[in-house]
């Protein structure tokens, strides 16, 4: 999956940061109970927790972020499984 932005005018001293959120569970759609977690990665190959910041861009640098989920668990059962991740992007001043 990748975040990007376009056409950002921002103050050079500020960045907006992106952050995730969620369970990092994949839920059966038609059996209820049934999960299978999954782990998310940025670009340097860093797994992300719930609450992390995934990236930044700045006047300087935006470019598209890389994201790569991987199941962690075998699955019980066949059938289609989803999950809903939060991103979150704040205007923030930078050093």
């Amino acid at each position: 999956m990748s975040i990007s932005v376009s056409d950002l005018r921002i103050p050079a001293s500020s960045a907006v940061k992106v952050y995730v959120e969620g369970d990092f569970l994949l839920e059966h759609q038609t059996s209820s109970g049934i999960t299978l977690a999954y782990v998310l990665k940025n670009e340097a190959g860093e797994t992300l927790l719930s609450g992390h910041q995934v990236g930044q861009f700045t006047m300087a640098d935006y470019h598209t972020l890389s994201l790569t989920a991987t199941v962690v668990d075998r699955a019980s059962y066949s059938g289609r499984y989803s999950d809903t991740l939060t991103f979150t992007y704040r205007l923030e001043t930078i050093a």
